[in-house]
């Protein structure tokens, strides 16, 4: 409320400045109010037609909104105005893995890491390309590549979060447990204590997927418990204890400990009450939500699902099933039809 009050004030008295109208429209890419974030991105390029950070934010816009030749225009425009930055041919390039065009994505990717060589994200997007269509193998070479030329330790936890997604795809659930295991051992900046705990998390995750859901939950009340206990820097740690007690959270409700959990969610929303964050907001609906079908109150979870994260994978699959459950079946068709043409590779 603050900031629509501020920023209300702020177009008042500049109404011909394009950062005021980029700062609207950012506003609400983020609360997923696209059209009314494409009008504001257009009102910026009303100002300046150049402005090529614009074009990008639109292009993400239009692939959420499945307008693929609207946003390969303005990706190509982007390219245009900044051809020697690797950003550009970087977003061109996942457009065109979402659309399957993998072999034209992998160019576009290799021009990006060409233009700039330390963007290696471009390898990551080669990798997924091939993780794709099929060749595992193909795809954890590039992963490999970008922890060997990452200079940053995020860049080289990414690539190890990659390979072992790359194992999940191929169904070798043990090489997946087992690469993060080695994400929970990287110790560089002084971070292994939160990788670690990041490490049992995905570990959770993999072991919840693949039906072992005690196991599960235990890898993340273990996360938990490291979150708590970490020497860490007071923004680091909260954040972390609240990713590690979200995923509790999911553990519990999987498990049928459906009492716990909605304690467990409320202890949540008091510990975060203060930081007035529209994502941790979202988030809450999510658990909610998911809570909700699993108690079978299936109208309710749809309630709260659509108000959570509705372009996430485990949103759209949870929105599947109490559509199946009610007996929806072109709704749920919709729904799973959408989760077979996902094309974001992770740990959803």
């Amino acid at each position: 409320v603050m900031f629509k009050e501020h920023m209300t004030k702020l177009t008042e008295l500049y109404p011909s400045d394009k950062r005021v109208h980029d700062q609207w429209a950012n506003y609400y890419y983020v609360l997923d109010e696209y059209d009314k974030a494409v009008e504001s991105y257009k009102k910026v390029l009303s100002l300046d037609k150049e402005h090529a950070p614009v074009y990008n934010n639109l292009g993400y816009i239009y692939i959420a909104q499945k307008k693929y030749d609207e946003a390969e225009k303005v990706f190509k425009k982007q390219i245009e105005l900044i051809p020697n930055r690797a950003n550009p041919y970087d977003s061109y390039a996942e457009l065109l893995l979402t659309i399957g065009k993998y072999d034209e994505s992998i160019e576009q990717y290799q021009k990006a890491y060409d233009t700039e060589n330390s963007f290696s994200m471009a390898l990551s997007g080669i990798g997924n390309n091939y993780i794709l269509k099929g060749d595992f193998e193909k795809a954890r070479e590039y992963y490999q590549k970008r922890f060997d030329k990452g200079t940053h330790i995020s860049a080289q936890l990414t690539a190890l979060y990659d390979i072992a997604n790359s194992y999940i795809y191929e169904g070798n659930i043990s090489k997946a447990i087992e690469s993060f295991e080695v994400y929970g051992n990287i110790d560089k900046d002084g971070n292994r204590v939160a990788n670690t705990a990041y490490s049992y998390i995905y570990r959770g995750m993999v072991h919840i997927e693949a039906g072992d859901k005690a196991q599960g939950l235990a890898n993340f009340q273990k996360a938990l418990k490291i979150s708590q206990e970490a020497d860490l820097p007071k923004s680091i740690k909260d954040n972390l204890i609240i990713y590690s007690k979200s995923h509790e959270c999911f553990g519990l409700i999987l498990s049928d400990y459906l009492a716990e959990a909605k304690v467990k969610i409320g202890e949540l929303q008091e510990l975060t009450k203060d930081r007035n964050s529209i994502t941790d907001e979202k988030r809450f609906n999510w658990l909610n939500g998911v809570l909700e079908w699993k108690s079978q109150n299936y109208n309710d979870a749809l309630d709260l699902l659509y108000t959570a994260f509705p372009e996430g994978i485990l949103n759209k699959y949870y929105v599947a099933k109490c559509y199946k459950a009610l007996g929806e079946k072109e709704k749920a068709d919709i729904k799973i039809d959408e989760l077979k043409n996902w094309k974001e590779i992770g740990l959803h």
